[in-house]
């Protein structure tokens, strides 16, 4: 196994300590060491950086070469032709991105950042058309949120076809923009709806991507990836949509929080979370899921400090307040670091045993 610099040293220092206080023998301490090596450089961890570094660059020329107003040059015919000329020029490009990433993820599978990379800027030059489709049909605000769906299923169908995580992620995120479209801020719609207020309808929405994407991935087994983003964005919604109710309550209307009795009406909410944080937690713990193991242990923490600054924050004295802050991060800290610092021997401990 390869490991950093740094985690050899904490590994190697943790197998000396076992081996003088006698919980390993000579035999298992001489495995041990020799069971990892040191990793020189992470170069993965650069190939992931560069591509979305390049894929960002990317966009920015995009948008300046389609915003080109004169120059005699050929690139600069090209992007100041009509907006028709744009949409087919925009369309050409990305199929034939599209196709050279099928090509290549058929060819160097084991490329996955610059495969991924080009079915990104295939999704990124086709976002570019349907800007250019709504300019040219002079759509209505209406038939936007329309075409934000159909964009949405598109880029989801491509990315479970292909398969790509990062054009998933795009879906899940031009669904989220539709859903905030049809039933949040700015919609046409009342201020409740079924009795929920905007935010808490994005609860809502959070649970039909965990439970939704649940039961899609059931039937498409091999997209294992695929379900742990799509639960992690539904995770995300639910735990921050209970975390403003919590703050704000289930009102429409910033004015009417401020009359209202925070000891009676904030506490159920408060209460929800931590039962659903401790929930998320044990089915982490339970079934190994670092995802909703991680969302409730961070919440649990939330929770407990956002009532902490709400009911001590006026009346008690700042020292104090930021002495009892101080004192409780740094235990936290420290067990969290003696935790950080056992995930790697036990892995590697896990891994002896399964040879």
């Amino acid at each position: 196994m390869e490991v950093s610099k740094s985690k050899a040293n904490i590994l190697n220092k943790t197998f000396i300590k076992l081996h003088k206080t006698g919980k390993i023998s000579d035999a298992e301490f001489e495995r041990l060491n020799s069971s990892y090596t040191i990793r020189s450089f992470d170069w993965k961890r650069l190939a992931k950086y560069s591509f979305l570094i390049s894929i960002f660059c990317i966009i920015i020329l995009l948008i300046f070469a389609l915003n080109l107003s004169s120059s005699t040059d050929l690139f600069a015919k090209i992007f100041n032709s009509s907006d028709l000329g744009k949409l087919i020029l925009l369309i050409i490009v990305a199929t034939v991105l599209y196709i050279i990433g099928i090509r290549r993820k058929s060819k160097y599978s084991n490329k996955i950042y610059s495969n991924e990379a080009i079915f990104f800027l295939g999704a990124v030059v086709t976002e570019f058309a349907f800007i250019y489709i709504v300019e040219l049909l002079d759509i209505s605000y209406k038939g936007m949120v329309a075409i934000t769906l159909l964009k949405s299923l598109i880029y989801g169908l491509l990315g479970l076809w292909f398969p790509s995580k990062l054009i998933w992620i795009l879906s899940l995120l031009l669904l989220s923009s539709w859903f905030q479209s049809v039933f949040g801020y700015g919609a046409d719609r009342d201020a409740y709806f079924l009795g929920m207020n905007h935010v808490l309808r994005f609860g809502v929405f959070g649970l039909f991507l965990i439970f939704g994407s649940t039961f899609l991935f059931i039937k498409l087994k091999n997209r294992d990836d695929f379900l742990k983003i799509s639960r992690g964005f539904g995770l995300f919604y639910v735990f921050v949509v209970l975390w403003i109710m919590t703050i704000f309550g289930n009102y429409d209307m910033i004015g009417n929080w401020w009359d209202i009795d925070i000891d009676v009406n904030l506490y159920d909410w408060s209460i929800l979370l931590f039962i659903i944080s401790l929930i998320s937690l044990y089915h982490g713990l339970r079934y190994d899921d670092e995802v909703t193991r991680g969302f409730g242990l961070i919440f649990i923490f939330i929770n407990l400090y956002t009532k902490y600054f709400e009911l001590f924050w006026h009346d008690t004295p700042k020292l104090i307040f930021f002495g009892i802050l101080a004192l409780s991060f740094w235990l936290i800290g420290l067990k969290a670091e003696s935790i950080w610092q056992l995930v790697p021997v036990k892995k590697l401990v896990k891994n002896e045993r399964d040879i």
